[in-house]
């Protein structure tokens, strides 16, 4: 995963080369508040149910992985 900060990418097809620099921020989420669960976490409400994660974990990445938790916690329903 990319960290924060600035970036360039260049791509070369054939004898032509195409550069762009971009700029990533840190995702910032609205609607989460931090709460102590044995150790700090911070709260993320989805649909049907909170996420729980520590601030190891960059929020981009919970961001990213909602709809594989969503799935998991389906499929454990369904399983248990």
């Amino acid at each position: 995963m990319d960290v924060a900060g600035d970036w360039s990418v260049d791509i070369e097809i054939s004898d032509q080369v195409a550069s762009a620099a971009y700029t990533l921020k840190d995702l910032e989420l609205n609607d989460v508040i931090t709460v102590s669960q044995g150790t700090i976490m911070t709260e993320h409400p989805v649909p049907g149910f909170i996420i729980y994660y520590s601030n190891l974990v960059p929020s981009s990445l919970v961001v990213d992985l909602q709809e594989h938790l969503i799935n998991t916690r389906l499929l454990l329903e369904e399983l248990l």
